[in-house]
């Protein structure tokens, strides 16, 4: 988020998290300075609380439909010679495919 910052000073970034990530959020590098310099939407995740402390500014809930998709769910699809193109922008789906990441 840093680098980001710094390499786009006029942009805004938004942190897109998993609800499974709130309970370790205080143990993240610089989570102090990320949850006073970024807005932070967290995507519910099945089998977790999906609850933001009351202590956690600059958090919101997406409200969204629930679905057990994750990146490890995509990187392990890849990895087994799944498509997985629908689950991603067409230009990060390129951008795996022409650097042959995840591929076992």
């Amino acid at each position: 988020m840093k680098a980001l910052s710094e390499a786009e000073p006029g942009s805004e970034f938004v942190l897109i998290m998993g609800g499974d990530n709130l309970d370790a959020f205080t143990k993240w590098k610089d989570y102090e300075w990320i949850m006073n310099n970024f807005q932070i939407w967290v995507y519910p995740r099945l089998g977790c609380s999906n609850v933001i402390p009351d202590d956690f500014h600059n958090f919101t809930m997406i409200d969204s439909p629930v679905m057990e998709i994750s990146s490890t769910f995509i990187r392990e699809s890849i990895k087994q010679g799944h498509d997985a193109r629908f689950f991603l922008p067409e230009r990060v789906w390129k951008y795996i495919e022409d650097n042959k990441l995840y591929i076992g």
